[in-house]
């Protein structure tokens, strides 16, 4: 939400960045979880 509509150039830049690596680690532990079960 604040990496689209933030007003602070540094919080949005940082929100876009972090959302991204959040998603990307989601991902990595859902296809772990996956070989798990």
């Amino acid at each position: 939400k604040e990496a689209k509509n933030g007003s602070d150039p540094d919080v949005k830049s940082f929100a876009s960045k972090t959302a991204k690596t959040v998603r990307e680690h989601l991902e990595m532990a859902k296809e772990i979880d996956a070989k798990l079960k």
